[in-house]
């Protein structure tokens, strides 16, 4: 299936300092949106096509002057989630208390997911969890139906992989995020 080009995918690249720092990364210090939410966590199990569940860390922001849909951010590993939380919840906190949910996915046969673990990187049936990771979070309550994908390393190429298999369904809308390291940091 292809995606229509309305519903193309926007790549976006900054630093990991630069979003502390409130730096674009041309240079332009702008001050930060201000925090509106706050945090709630909660752990999920997402059904594959074959039965498979794979394991997700939600992290959805609640209270704030508005409650309801909320665009999702995927980052989607083959490290186990659960041993960094610690990591996770200081980079996704600033998206979450901003308006954003965040997923933190296990692959398949990895961490708290179900499946044998894959041979090897970047398999037709790692992208095809990533399509329906996609899919079942842009039909969940707390989404607008859109999600971006991001990642460092294994994430990262997954990011550009799963947006590259252009089997995406028409809906939901993807915007694919790429965050890279700072060397100033």
């Amino acid at each position: 299936m292809r995606v229509s080009s309305g519903l193309g995918a926007a790549v976006l690249a900054w630093g990991t300092c630069s979003v502390a720092q409130g730096a674009s990364p041309g240079g332009v210090v702008r001050k930060a949106s201000p925090v509106a939410y706050e945090i709630a966590f909660r752990e999920a199990s997402i059904p594959m096509p074959d039965g498979v569940r794979l394991a997700a860390d939600l992290y959805l922001p609640s209270g704030g002057k508005t409650a309801g849909r909320f665009p999702v951010l995927l980052e989607y590993l083959p490290s186990r989630k659960a041993e960094s939380r610690d990591r996770d919840y200081r980079l996704y906190s600033y998206f979450v208390s901003r308006g954003y949910a965040v997923a933190r996915v296990d692959m398949r046969g990895t961490g708290s997911s179900e499946g044998r673990l894959i041979a090897y990187e970047y398999t037709d049936q790692e992208q095809t969890d990533g399509e329906a990771v996609i899919d079942w979070l842009s039909r969940q309550p707390f989404s607008t139906g859109k999600v971006g994908v991001f990642g460092i390393s294994w994430g990262g190429f997954n990011s550009i992989h799963i947006r590259e298999q252009r089997h995406l369904p028409e809906r939901p809308r993807q915007l694919l995020l790429r965050r890279r390291a700072c060397a100033a940091c």
